[in-house]
């Protein structure tokens, strides 16, 4: 039921994303949905405060934390 802990970073595939931009976009879990979709779907926030129904995402692995400019993203993420 709980694959991420709350507000944990993952990155959730954006579906509209054309070749050379990345397909792999930052944000936070928030948890899984409860009246929209399929059970599969959780909520995940962007960057801007929307709140994203999705089933495609994957937390961030342990070195990728450590990564400096991703650290970097991730603040800027937060602010």
């Amino acid at each position: 039921f709980m694959e991420c802990g709350w507000y944990a970073w993952v990155f959730w595939y954006d579906t509209q994303a054309k070749y050379p931009e990345l397909c792999e976009v930052l944000g936070r879990w928030l948890g899984p949905t409860v009246d929209i979709g399929p059970e599969k779907k959780k909520k995940i926030l962007k960057d801007n405060g929307e709140v994203l129904y999705l089933s495609s995402y994957r937390p961030l692995r342990d070195n990728e934390l450590q990564n400096p400019e991703l650290t970097k993203q991730c603040a800027t993420f937060d602010e």
